[in-house]
């Protein structure tokens, strides 16, 4: 399981990064999680779940990362990746800036901006966590799929109403968290092609 990877409960930077979540959400709106046991579940450990889809090297872009989720776990588990976060709001990038910061971590960025002023082709895999509708998310980032890269994007229940708009073929990959909510997995391939239903 993905918690062997970075202990939840033992590891020092879970821990500093969950008080600093706590802290800034006091004066900014960062997360409506708040309870220390919810962010453990719903933020580390479904971030976590990234690992096993991911290469142990590689350049990796967190599209809408907010408070740093899922691109700074993932950097804690995999720290052969080269990391950038991506989020249009300054406040969210000073957030992050501050847990790279505070963490020591190397080879992870956090910059502020929007998808579609973005030049993605250097990235080999790019990763978004409930922020974008699915629909939204692959007509953006499609055109940015080449050899052996691909996109996965972290959804809830509502994922299937999100899609019936697109003539796409997606892998989906179900799971559970610890504390029984239900997620999904989107992964979409380079040899995918994307276009709209009429």
């Amino acid at each position: 399981m993905s918690s062997l990877v970075v202990d939840l409960k033992k590891d020092p930077r879970v821990k500093i990064y969950s008080d600093l979540l706590r802290k800034w959400n006091q004066a900014y709106n960062l997360t409506s999680i708040v309870d220390p046991n919810e962010i453990l579940v719903k933020h580390f450990e479904d971030s976590l779940r990234l690992v096993s889809y991911l290469p142990k090297t590689g350049k990796v872009l967190d599209v809408g990362t907010g408070a740093g989720f899922p691109g700074i776990p993932l950097k804690m588990a995999l720290p052969g990746l080269d990391v950038t976060l991506l989020d249009s709001k300054r406040k969210k990038i000073l957030f992050c800036e501050t847990v790279i910061r505070e963490l020591k971590m190397d080879g992870i960025r956090a910059i502020q901006g929007r998808i579609e002023g973005l030049d993605c082709s250097s990235y080999d895999v790019i990763v978004s966590r409930a922020t974008f509708k699915a629909e939204e998310f692959f007509k953006i980032l499609a055109p940015f799929l080449g050899k052996n890269k691909k996109m996965l994007l972290m959804k809830g229940p509502s994922w299937e109403e999100e899609m019936k708009h697109l003539s796409l073929k997606v892998d989906v990959f179900p799971y559970t968290l610890s504390d029984g909510s239900q997620r999904v997995l989107l992964q979409l391939g380079a040899s995918e092609t994307i276009s709209a239903k009429s």
